[in-house]
């Protein structure tokens, strides 16, 4: 009851965010005059916050979220189940595709999908700046991205949208889960993605 309380404040009150042109622009680390420099800069932040508590990805965006979507399309590039230009098609990996491809036939999705599942998604800045990174650096990768925002906060949920969706950018490629992880952690009968082989990147910041 007091988590579903703490969830259910105003969003701004549960994870903070930069100011809106710390947001444009980012902090600029090359700036900064070493670590004290950087331990003044971020109690600022801090203080010029409403939440609770500040995520990796708001502090460091766009970096950290750059990374995570570059390490994802990577890896994504590396798997031997994926029909990427520049494979080598050798026997092994002739043999597991057509495993796999069986396999999707019972339990639904293609080979070359990929599902990215975020768990506790904060305001959604983590999400959109993923998005944003294979759109513009892997669209192959991006075209077969859908992306799974679970949160058990339906006003961080409305966040989430606004932040992902507002801009109309990714449309199409989120689907939103308003569901307590507890719950599917502690009931056999709640699965939160259906099974499949699509290849699947779980995310919890």
């Amino acid at each position: 009851q007091r988590l579903a309380s703490y969830y259910g404040q105003p969003s701004n009150r549960v994870v903070g965010a930069l100011s809106p042109q710390q947001a444009t622009n980012g902090v600029k680390f090359s700036r900064l005059l070493g670590s004290s420099h950087w331990r003044y800069k971020y109690r600022r932040i801090y203080e010029r916050q409403e939440g609770q508590w500040m995520t990796p990805c708001e502090l460091f965006r766009p970096h950290f979220s750059n990374c995570l979507g570059s390490f994802i399309a990577h890896d994504y590039s590396q798997s031997p189940y994926i029909n990427n230009k520049g494979d080598n098609d050798d026997r092994q990996k002739k043999r597991d595709k057509k495993k796999l491809k069986d396999d999707d036939n019972d339990r639904g999705g293609g080979e070359d999908e990929l599902h990215i599942l975020e768990l506790g998604a904060g305001r959604g800045t983590n999400a959109n700046l993923v998005l944003s990174y294979l759109r513009d650096n892997h669209p192959v990768i991006y075209s077969r991205t859908k992306y799974f925002v679970l949160d058990s906060s339906p006003t961080l949920h409305c966040l989430q949208k606004k932040t992902i969706l507002g801009s109309g950018d990714h449309v199409g490629k989120v689907e939103f889960l308003l569901q307590d992880l507890t719950d599917a952690a502690t009931c056999d009968k709640i699965s939160i993605l259906p099974r499949s082989n699509v290849l699947t990147y779980v995310v919890a910041l």
